[in-house]
């Protein structure tokens, strides 16, 4: 019995440190995860037209990427977490028509609930590496 203990301990120390450098190496900050899709931070934009919502790319609770229809693609930022911004649907809800702009609204829909409302707080274009 002693000796199934000490190799059950064993196998979850060596499962626990080989899982380590791959907890290390997810990318953590905004340029790491921007990196990771290609692209490097370029500047400010005053709003997104002809968007593909669809065709998003989810980085956190608060940033996705947003492609628009023709080869550039922006950084979304909202004001807060955006619980659910991982969700299937996603609704905007604008005051310009056929464009994103800051203040604009995000609500994310999962099984047709609003699960939050979040702000657009900033929008800017992306560089690709």
């Amino acid at each position: 019995m002693r000796h199934t203990i000490s190799i059950g301990f064993v196998v979850f120390l060596v499962s626990f440190t080989a899982l380590g450098p791959a907890v290390a190496a997810t990318p953590t900050s905004l340029q790491e995860k921007l990196a990771e899709n290609g692209f490097t931070l370029g500047t400010e934009a005053q709003a997104i037209t002809d968007y593909r919502l669809d065709d998003r790319v989810y980085l956190d609770s608060r940033h996705f990427i947003l492609p628009e229809n023709s080869s550039r693609s922006y950084l979304v930022t909202l004001d807060k977490k955006c619980h659910g911004l991982y969700a299937n649907k996603l609704f905007l809800r604008t005051r310009t028509r056929y464009q994103l702009v800051p203040r604009d609204v995000v609500r994310p829909q999962h099984q047709g609930r609003n699960l939050d409302r979040c702000e657009v707080v900033s929008i800017h274009q992306l560089v690709p590496r």
